[in-house]
């Protein structure tokens, strides 16, 4: 600071003597002299004090969009949901077909005796089935043959046999020749023979189930 000012100080003899000289020189009128050299630069001066901010400028114009980024990770797999309401029922399906005729469960108990009436007659009217089945190779013991492979005597194929109960009894007929009622059972649906190891139904021998049923009926 001390410099800087015996610096100005300096500076304003020299601008005096220079003034004094130039109007001497006007009053003797004499010629200006060479322009001298052109003096040092001076040293830097102190950085001033911050100006005030000024105003906000207008708003530029909208730059164009950047391109897209990379794809993100995937996130975490959210917590499930509250379980939303029941629907309204369907609309009922097509019925299904037809399942397969169980076996024929065991007889029940006998129900009590009725009270007894006043009956004039009663006719008792058998009905009588005969089945035919014809084998297609040699069968041997055990063996079990369908309903379904026997046909009636107008020689339609059934689908049981009819007329078994217990108002009712059957006969079998192999090549002609009854049967003992150990050697088959008998269901509506199936014959089972059981015949011995060593014996053999040869390929179209005629094997005939009789069944005969007994109906009682009241005649007034």
């Amino acid at each position: 600071m001390e410099r800087a000012w015996i610096k100005r100080r300096k500076k304003n003899y020299s601008r005096k003597r220079a003034l004094k000289g130039s109007r001497k020189c006007r009053k003797l009128r004499c010629r200006r002299g060479p322009r001298g050299l052109r003096g040092p630069k001076g040293h830097r001066g102190q950085r001033g004090s911050k100006g005030a901010r000024g105003s906000r400028g207008l708003r530029g114009h909208r730059g164009l969009r950047g391109p897209r980024g990379a794809k993100g990770d995937r996130g975490q797999r959210g917590s499930k949901g509250d379980r939303g309401p029941r629907g309204e029922k369907g609309a009922q399906g097509p019925q299904g077909i037809q399942g397969v005729q169980g076996a024929r469960g065991e007889q029940g108990p006998m129900g009590p005796q009725g009270p007894s009436g006043s009956v004039n007659e009663i006719a008792i009217i058998p009905q009588s089935q005969r089945y035919f089945y014809f084998p297609a190779s040699n069968l041997v013991s055990p063996i079990v043959i369908q309903a379904s492979q026997f046909s009636n005597d107008d020689g339609q194929t059934i689908d049981q046999f009819i007329g078994i109960g217990v108002n009712s009894y059957s006969h079998l007929f192999i090549n002609g020749m009854l049967q003992e009622s150990k050697l088959y059972e008998l269901t509506e649906s199936s014959l089972t023979l059981y015949i011995d190891n060593d014996e053999i139904i040869y390929k179209d021998t005629p094997i005939i189930v009789e069944t005969n049923l007994f109906i009682a009926q009241i005649v007034s």
